[in-house]
């Protein structure tokens, strides 16, 4: 027999790489070939290393992929396995080398039973021998008691010909029921975005951008209407709509410019109560199906993270009932399951990065802290998700096999099947009717281009000009210490990738080609022959340096840490990276030759992003959880407050520093450059505003010679939403 073809055991999986086939007592998964080869090479040198380039021959000899192909297949193993890459008991990644099967590997039995694996045994073999079916030879020797055959009443045949008519018809009934569709419920110019549905499910409250990028408000159309009806129409943004369980009111958030509070509005229309005070920072509601509290995600300032908090409709009062770690941007959308015992969130570990979790609720009052279960473990971005009728999955939106798509996953947290019923562009909030036969989501087009504008005393409407664009998203510019070429992320090619172009933004080249959606942040070393740029694999953010010319990547940082948004030393011997090693984002120096053995610790009290001088004596950089930008002397260790600016827009020249201000969320940035010699500041110029995601940054640089300033810009971002109707 050939070996590779041998059925075997791993602890309490069942492998069957003749049918590509693993079965565990929770049930059986089909996995793709390449997969199952994987498997059978470690398996073959079950407890050894086996070198990445082996298995690359071995699983792909005749197809020219990159290492990612191969990272992105043992990810998928362990999710199967449900193995921790952190803390793995399966399969072990030898940093550098390969992949090490750290469990002993057991054959199945001649009689095609279970009689050799250990983890097979007592009540638990029995379970899984009822559940698949697998006989064993020694049960045909034994006799079998036989049972008398039942007499055939009258009323017995007559009842099973009920019983048989009924199913045809209900059969007949299900056949003539016009297949599932996709139809646009709404195609109104602009964005119209965070719909759900009444109680009935009827009725779609959603939230509208105008074409003209105007402050949104709420409304509210019937399923079958062809006109929307305004229920907002308040000063600012009005947000984040969610039904009452008997659907006469709809809580909302709003921020009028100068306050932040969450209302209640009658649907059918009606004057808004404001309920409390909030931080201007929400990131989503939800109404408990027992109508007495309100779920909602609120910036907490003084942990400086996003936190879930409890609002009780009776006395006011909120609570706080998720506590994030403090180096995380923290938990967003909160979502009660039908029968209220549990609440589903997301929580970020980067922005634009998030995973499910579910947190069991209690009766008491004020909320029992409870530690949440985490659901996911993709580390990819879900921008929506709901809970079906019955409770039991989850329906999500995400780009977690880097194209983004619909999927569900049943609550206990088995692996998520893709929806291939439904195409989608780019999918935004979902949400499910309590009565499961619609399921509605947004379908987004967006365009995020690289525009230029001159530093110097002219209106930028006479000096701003378009210089990278596409019809994806073109951002994170950064000239060449040259000035001559322009590093910028796209996603162009349909996942975010490292390019290079021109000074004038002309003959783009893709650096990379690494098929994963969270490539990003390229930084250029001071001589301009590499390279540095931030990918997430196996479940964190390692940082990787590539010849500007091209070339693979090769990886700098290998801890068991999320090592992101790498800049340069000085000198071009090491990178500045923020690095959650120590349990909070902190800045580490991290040599190029010795990578983490040599790492050492540059911030004590928070450090993200950062630049240096170019005297090499000084590191500007922001904190995760302090605005400004600061200074850090390198030789002292001291710290200093050095502009005022958002620490999300802002770079640094030889004799300058640029930063950003801005007056209110819909009103243009102003650029600001302070003199690093004199200490002067001056207003240079003015970008625009970012009107339908005002948060959002797409990167700031300057030329070195000071003349030219490049920053991404959210030309376009429309959506619609979509009805997936008899979703069930």
């Amino acid at each position: 027999m050939d070996r590779s073809k041998q059925d075997f055991f791993i602890e309490a999986w069942h492998i069957q790489p003749s049918l590509n086939r693993i079965t565990s007592p929770q049930g059986m998964v089909s996995v793709e070939p390449r997969l199952m080869r994987i498997l059978v090479c470690l398996k073959e040198q079950a407890g050894d290393v086996v070198e990445r380039d082996a298995l690359l021959d071995t699983v792909w000899a005749d197809v020219e992929v990159t290492e990612n192909s191969l990272t992105n297949s043992i990810s998928e193993l362990r999710k199967i396995f449900e193995d921790d890459p952190r803390a793995p008991r399966i399969i072990e990644t030898i940093r550098g080398v390969g992949y090490r099967l750290m469990v002993p590997v057991q054959t199945a039995s001649s009689s095609g039973g279970y009689g050799t694996n250990p983890a097979f045994s007592g009540d638990h073999a029995s379970h899984v021998e009822a559940r698949l079916a697998f006989p064993h030879a020694a049960r045909a020797e034994t006799p079998v008691a036989q049972t008398p055959r039942p007499r055939w009443t009258l009323g017995t045949i007559a009842l099973l010909v009920v019983l048989v008519a009924a199913a045809y018809v209900l059969f007949d009934q299900k056949a003539a029921l016009p297949p599932q569709r996709i139809v646009p419920l709404t195609s109104l110019p602009g964005a119209e975005i965070q719909p759900t549905f009444s109680p009935d499910g009827q009725q779609l409250a959603f939230v509208w951008f105008n074409e003209s990028g105007q402050p949104a408000d709420i409304y509210v159309q019937q399923i079958n209407a062809e006109a929307p009806v305004r229920l907002t129409d308040q000063p600012g943004a009005e947000l984040a709509p969610a039904w009452s369980p008997d659907g006469t009111e709809i809580a909302f958030f709003a921020n009028d410019g100068a306050s932040c509070g969450l209302y209640l509005v009658p649907s059918g229309g009606g004057t808004p109560r404001k309920l409390i005070d909030s931080s201007c920072r929400i990131g989503g509601i939800a109404w408990s199906p027992n109508g007495k509290t309100l779920a909602f995600s609120a910036r907490d300032d003084q942990a400086a993270v996003q936190r879930i908090y409890m609002l009780s409709l009776a006395t006011y009062e909120a609570y706080p009932i998720t506590t994030p770690p403090a180096h995380l941007p923290g938990d967003a959308a909160p979502m009660f399951s039908p029968n209220g015992t549990t609440l589903a969130f997301v929580r970020y570990v980067s922005p634009g990065t998030n995973d499910l979790y579910l947190l069991p609720l209690s009766d008491a009052w004020p909320p029992e802290p409870i530690p949440p279960q985490r659901l996911t473990h993709d580390d990819a971005t879900i921008p929506g998700y709901d809970w079906t009728a019955n409770g039991k999955e989850l329906v999500f939106a995400s780009n977690r096999t880097n194209t983004s798509g619909l999927w569900r996953m049943p609550t206990t947290g088995t692996t998520p099947a893709l929806i291939q019923a439904v195409s989608v562009n780019d999918p935004g909030s979902v949400t499910l009717s309590r009565q499961g036969q619609h399921l509605a989501y947004i379908d987004w087009t967006y365009e995020v281009n690289i525009w230029r504008t001159a530093v110097q005393d002219l209106p930028a409407t006479e000096t701003r000009n378009l210089l990278i664009a596409s019809t994806r998203g073109d951002r994170e510019p950064q000239y060449a210490p040259t000035g001559d070429r322009i590093a910028f992320t796209s996603n162009r090619s349909g996942t975010n990738e490292i390019w290079i172009s021109d000074a004038e933004g002309q003959n783009p080249i893709r650096l990379t080609s690494l098929n994963n959606a969270a490539t990003r942040s390229p930084r250029w070393s001071p001589d301009g022959r590499y390279i540095a740029f931030e990918t997430r694999t196996e479940g964190q953010a390692d940082v990787y340096v590539i010849d500007a010319e091209g070339g693979v990547p090769k990886q700098i940082t290998t801890a068991s840490s999320n090592d992101i948004l790498p800049s340069w030393s000085a000198d071009g011997t090491s990178l500045y990276v923020a690095s959650d090693r120590s349990g909070g984002w902190q800045l580490w120096n991290i040599p190029l030759l010795d990578g983490d053995q040599k790492a050492t610790l540059l911030t004590h009290h928070g450090g993200y992003a950062s630049q240096a001088a170019a005297d090499g004596n000084t590191v500007f950089f922001t904190k995760p959880d302090t605005t400004g930008i600061w200074g850090l002397a390198l030789a002292t260790g001291a710290e200093k407050l050095v502009a005022d600016g958002d620490r999300q827009n802002w770079a640094v020249t030889n004799g300058g520093l640029f930063f950003t201000t801005q007056a209110t969320l819909s009103s243009p940035l102003q650029i600001h450059r302070l003199d690093l010699d004199t200490g002067h500041t001056d207003e240079v110029t003015t970008m625009p505003a970012d009107q339908v995601s005002p948060y959002s940054r797409w990167g700031l640089t300057v030329s070195p010679d000071e003349r030219w300033i490049l920053y991404g810009l959210n030309d376009k971002a429309e959506s619609d939403i979509l009805l997936l109707e008899r979703f069930m």
